[in-house]
């Protein structure tokens, strides 16, 4: 038995416990799922020095795994809809292997163990609906510089993200890292605030957070202390945090002032903060604060906005609907010049999109499709280098001027009559310093 490499068992409701394995030191992939029974593992399965597979999923009975563990060839470890499994073991040393943990549905866990942070090569890290889950300790950032997905959608008791601990080490550079994190807190719908994170995030998803009110980074933006967006944004309906953001920029908190001139010159708007709150107005100061961002990186938002594209956008056009709710014109192009002879760096095109749930849009430029939108209100910056080395990669020549075309569908069950809506439009991101004087 020695020599054995795989075992797999499931479904066995009578099985109650794991026993000694500690004879087995070629196993490699252990797998005992959906036995309903399992309240015990043996100790000696934490010491499986070859183990690179563990899964103990639905084993809906189970307690506990190990109090510690040690696997330092462990690569996959799956303990999902164990809901009454209450603790994860303490990590003792560097299990570096580790590049995938699966906790989802544990309805019984409330915290991590700080020792969470020596799962140094762990990229995906699962806690989706542990809606007891209270504490997310500060380590996992520090610590898992590899990690590229964190789910923690439907945590439903998490109030405050991530928890702060003094007592942790500076975090390390973002030029160091391999990789670009995910945060997904989707439905964790009494999170109210999203605390400063020791490394950068590139995409959070925050859909269904109705109780959200502040953002660190955001509020950084505001206060002029950072200009870079989140590569991809998630807040469509965070009415609270976007009526906060744009009480900011409406208190003339440093964003970018440049822009906000701009648009009150195009569009007579009042300075009053009680008057700016109107939903014209806040989407208005909203996209002020996005652009203040659109400089060299790409990035995309999605927020809440229940009034047209404004019309001081560069070119915008309104979605006409029939009399039984049906999309008239399900295409929109505007046709944007290239500026010649001019510096390029900080300058692109703000794609935008604002339209009820039923419509569903495909952007392309030149032809090329670079965008989707299935409902709701999105921001697309792309710089014009950017665009232009997508085009050059699909085969196109450099262009001297940018079709945008916007083509919609209509959803299935889509034609209700009540909140048809819609808006598309295009923005040129160049030289504010000169437009606004």
């Amino acid at each position: 038995m020695r020599y054995l490499k795989f075992i797999r068992v499931g479904g066995c409701d009578g099985l109650t416990r794991i026993p000694d394995l500690s004879g087995l030191t070629s196993l490699e992939h252990l797998e005992v799922v959906s036995c309903a029974d399992l309240v015990e593992v043996h100790p000696s399965v934490g010491r499986l020095d070859k183990l690179v597979t563990l899964n103990l999923g639905r084993c809906r009975k189970l307690p506990m795994f190990q109090e510690r563990i040690n696997m330092k060839s462990l690569q996959t470890l799956v303990l999902a809809n164990c809901p009454n499994l209450k603790f994860f073991p303490e990590i003792e040393g560097d299990m570096k292997s580790l590049n995938r943990l699966d906790l989802s549905w544990n309805r019984a866990i409330k915290e991590l163990p700080c020792s969470v942070g020596n799962l140094t090569g762990l990229k995906s890290l699962s806690l989706f609906y542990c809606d007891n889950l209270t504490d997310i300790p500060s380590s996992i950032f520090y610590g898992l510089q590899h990690l590229e997905e964190l789910n923690l959608e439907s945590c439903s008791n998490l109030v405050t993200f991530p928890t702060k601990s003094e007592s942790l080490p500076p975090p390390v550079s973002s030029t160091n890292l391999t990789s670009r994190l995910q945060v997904r807190l989707n439905y964790c719908t009494r999170l109210e605030a999203i605390s400063e994170f020791p490394r950068e995030i590139h995409v959070l998803s925050l859909k269904g957070c109705r109780s959200l009110q502040r953002i660190s980074k955001l509020s950084k933006i505001l206060e002029g202390k950072d200009s870079k967006m989140f590569g991809e944004l998630y807040l469509p309906d965070s009415d609270t945090l976007c009526d906060n953001l744009a009480r900011g920029v409406v208190s003339e908190v440093e964003v970018d002032k440049r822009l906000l001139h701009l648009a009150k010159k195009r569009k007579k708007m009042t300075s009053s903060p009680e008057e700016l709150m109107e939903e014209a107005d806040k989407l208005t100061a909203l996209l002020s604060l996005f652009f203040s961002c659109a400089k060299s990186e790409e990035f995309q938002v999605e927020f809440p906005a229940r009034v047209p594209i404004p019309n001081w956008f560069t070119c915008r056009q309104d979605v006409n609907w029939d009399v039984n709710g049906k999309v008239i014109n399900k295409e929109h192009e505007f046709c944007i010049e290239i500026p010649q002879n001019s510096n390029w760096d900080n300058k692109g095109l703000a794609l935008c999109i604002q339209s009820c749930r039923s419509l569903y849009s495909t952007v392309y430029i030149n032809g090329i499709k670079f965008d989707v939108n299935y409902g709701g209100a999105s921001v697309h910056y792309i710089p014009f280098v950017t665009v232009i080395r997508r085009l050059i990669e699909c085969g196109m020549p450099p262009p001297d001027m940018f079709r945008v075309m916007f083509r919609s569908k209509q959803k299935a069950g889509g034609g209700v009559k009540k909140h048809l809506e819609g808006s598309f439009g295009v923005h040129l991101i160049e030289d504010l310093e000169g437009e606004s004087r």
